[in-house]
């Protein structure tokens, strides 16, 4: 039997877990009347046999390696508000990867691939994806913009998906592009260019009101919660 590959990595979604389990609902329905049912870590976002190869070789010691740093990161005492946040060298390459590798690792761009390129094998297919992903040039261009650590002082709580990272434009060298990536339902991470910060809300509320939408618009199939009752009127269609 295939392993459960996680493409939503599970110590990501800890960060919405109350005693073990987060809760996840379908998108299928109005926003305002999502259907919650409780999950541990385990039984969401995976797909038995997505990676193949790859799981052992590239995604699971990259996912070990950022669990270690977004603890770190999110325990920060030092941590406050919206601000730039030196990570230093290793941790910024790593880290660049990591966004970089989540935002081609979900199921429908991996099967998309696989048809596209069909007379190829699927662990060909697989290996040249994560190649891809986080070749030199992109990790450099994503490193080139202002990295921006937040923690939103809000009544409201963010929302992650099945497809967790925002790309908009798909294009790191667009000057409008941002990449945005929930960490926990009050931190996020942004990265994009000086010029467009000021675009981004500079009011907590709205910020996550922002963020919450165009993670519910992000989303496959399901969005996650860790508490539904502080994200009523939040998520709105865009």
């Amino acid at each position: 039997m295939n392993n459960k590959d996680h493409f939503v990595p599970r110590f990501y979604l800890k960060n919405w877990c109350i005693d073990g389990f987060l809760q996840c609902s379908r998108i299928d329905r109005n926003p305002d009347d999502l259907i919650w049912k409780p999950f541990a870590t385990k039984g969401v976002g995976y797909k038995r046999g997505l990676y193949q190869e790859q799981e052992g070789i590239f995604y699971k010691p990259l996912d070990t390696a950022c669990s270690r740093f977004v603890a770190e990161l999110l325990n920060d005492r030092k941590f406050e508000g919206i601000s730039q946040h030196n990570i230093g060298e290793e941790n910024h390459e790593l880290w660049a990867k990591f966004v970089l590798a989540q935002i081609v690792r979900i199921p429908e761009k991996i099967d998309r691939s696989t048809k596209q390129y069909k007379h190829v094998s699927d662990e060909l297919v697989r290996e040249a994806i994560v190649k891809a992903s986080v070749n030199e040039n992109a990790v450099s261009d994503l490193r080139k913009m202002v990295w921006v650590v937040g923690e939103l002082k809000s009544k409201y709580e963010l929302i992650t998906g099945d497809n967790p990272v925002i790309f908009s434009p798909n294009n790191l060298l667009n000057p409008e592009c941002f990449v945005l990536f929930p960490l926990s339902p009050k931190h996020f991470f942004l990265a994009t260019y000086p010029d467009n910060i000021k675009k981004f809300p500079s009011d907590a509320d709205e910020m996550v009101k922002c963020i919450n939408r165009m993670i519910y618009s992000n989303s496959h199939s399901r969005v996650f919660a860790r508490d539904p009752s502080l994200i009523v009127g939040v998520i709105e269609r865009t």
